[in-house]
């Protein structure tokens, strides 16, 4: 997870000191660490859902978004168990955080807010399947007991 959260963040802060805090550039980046995660031309354009690398540029881009979008994903997750619907609602519920933040700081820049919308879609379309075994009621959930030290049973 620490290795997703830095493949985001890494390519963000180069950015921002590269060009002294452009956005667009920030947001480009940030967008292509998370494709990169999704499509790695390493695995035959087929790896992770890129949920670990959004958030790290997220971090980067407007931490207190993440702050907020956070109980979605683990509320969601403690509530159904099911992690993949808990990274799809806590990656859609990092646009309304956003909007939330330019609403309390007007001069957050709109490349920031945009991002949160299309690295929420790019976490969607790789969730595809995860989607489709959701709406089909044969989604794996997650084991709490795991968390609790217990053995998982055979």
């Amino acid at each position: 997870m620490t290795g997703d959260l830095l493949k985001g963040a890494l390519p963000v802060v180069l950015a921002r000191v590269a060009t002294g805090g452009d956005p667009t550039v920030e947001v480009l980046c940030g967008s292509a660490a998370v494709a990169g995660a999704i499509w790695s031309v390493f695995a035959g354009f087929r790896s992770g859902r890129g949920v670990g690398t959004a958030v790290g540029t997220m971090l980067v881009i407007q931490p207190v978004a993440v702050l907020l979008a956070a109980p979605v994903f683990v509320g969601v997750i403690l509530l159904t168990k099911y992690v993949s619907l808990g990274s799809l609602l806590g990656s859609a519920a990092m646009f309304p955080a956003m909007l939330l933040v330019l609403l309390v700081v007007p001069e957050t820049p709109l490349p920031y807010v945009l991002y949160a919308a299309v690295g929420a879609a790019f976490i969607w379309l790789a969730h595809a399947d995860n989607i489709d075994r959701l709406i089909h009621g044969k989604e794996r959930k997650f084991d709490l007991g795991l968390l609790a030290g217990k053995r998982p049973s055979s």
